[in-house]
């Protein structure tokens, strides 16, 4: 009989050998630090280069690489208003990848008049502006930030002048996506944090901040009629609202949601216009301060829950499959029910769970 704890659990590298040999669609390990990338987007961003600056172009205006004022290096961007509202603009058309993720954009703005001269985000969609210069007639950083639309054409930033034939100077330009990590599996999901934090055994969830970690809306994520499965270790430090887990879609009106109640109950529904299907366990199947592997098999009309590798779906119904919302982001936690607790890691697979699958996924993966 092993007598240690250290002798059933497997070590890391046997665990990760496992979770690969299930070809998981998804698997993001958050017991790693992760999350301390980000990407630019923009070229000559201090306008440093040609004249007019390389790699920008301009719509209404006078756009030229000029010394008469730069906040860093020699060169800033100088945009004159010649009748009409006018802009210098970049367009950045890597952007698919980052469909359903925070961008940001800023910049060092100089200008003598106020509500003149502002910075814009779009992407082909729409677009997100930042407050106007105040006109003090020095250096100002601008900034705005837009969730980058499901059928974006592009990513630009836009230097702007509005309202009055006046100058206004640009300079140390940035557009990226922030706090980025990729995920361990095969197809290197795109992840993006929005508040979580790092903890010893996996990120922090707050849920009165409202943290979330954000994948996008990539194809291998988007279920309706197909079965999928999804597991993660979890531990709750409170159970003051239907904590969300995963989030994919919009109460009755499409996708699906993984929770937990006030109550402990662990459920799954299924959503389309204006109506719902859910499976529970009873209440009291989940408490505070224990870490748990939670797992979850969808296949047709059936949904089962389970617990450590046990079977605990005690109010099945039946399901109808979820509307599409193949525009909707993929979240670890929500932007306004999130959880509040840790979650170690989280996988999905594109196939059902046997029970036996799931024990085994318990027992493999346990630490």
């Amino acid at each position: 009989m092993l007598a240690t704890k250290e002798a059933i659990i497997a070590p890391e590298w046997a665990r990760e050998r496992y979770i690969r040999s299930t070809m998981p669609v998804l698997w993001l390990p958050l017991y790693r630090k992760g999350f301390n990338q980000s990407a630019e987007l923009l070229t000559n961003t201090g306008f440093e280069t040609g004249d007019p600056p390389t790699g920008w172009s301009a719509a209404g205006a006078s756009w030229v690489r000029s010394n008469e004022q730069a906040k860093a290096g020699t060169y800033s961007g100088k945009l004159t208003r010649a009748g009409v509202n006018c802009q210098a603009y970049q367009l950045y058309y890597g952007h698919v990848k980052y469909r359903g993720l925070r961008a940001i954009l800023g910049d060092w703005v100089y200008a003598t008049v106020a509500n003149r001269a502002r910075t814009t985000i779009g992407d082909g969609i729409g677009n997100t502006h930042s407050s106007y210069h105040s006109g003090s007639s020095s250096w100002e950083w601008l900034t705005t930030t837009r969730t980058i639309d499901a059928a974006s054409s592009n990513i630009g930033a836009y230097m702007k002048v509005d309202n009055a034939d006046v100058s206004a100077y640009f300079d140390e330009a940035t557009m990226y996506i922030p706090d980025l990590c990729m995920s361990a599996d095969a197809y290197g999901h795109i992840c993006q944090n929005n508040g979580s934090l790092y903890a010893l055994m996996g990120r922090q969830f707050d849920a009165v901040l409202d943290d979330y970690i954000n994948l996008g809306i990539p194809s291998s994520l988007h279920f309706t009629s197909q079965p999928f499965s999804g597991a993660v270790w979890v531990k709750f430090d409170a159970l003051t609202a239907n904590h969300r887990i995963i989030t994919k879609g919009l109460s009755n009106t499409d996708g699906w949601v993984w929770y937990v109640t006030t109550t402990g109950i662990l459920a799954f529904e299924t959503d389309q216009a204006a109506a719902n299907q859910t499976s529970a366990s009873k209440a009291g199947s989940i408490v505070t301060g224990v870490w748990y592997h939670l797992a979850f098999s969808r296949n047709g009309a059936s949904v089962r829950m389970y617990r450590n590798g046990v079977d605990i779906t005690s109010s099945p119904t039946g399901h109808t499959n979820p509307a599409d919302n193949s525009a909707r982001p993929f979240w670890i936690g929500h932007s306004t029910a999130s959880l509040n607790g840790q979650v170690r890691e989280a996988r999905i697979w594109a196939r059902p769970l046997s029970g036996v699958e799931v024990m085994q996924d318990f027992l493999e993966t346990r630490f």
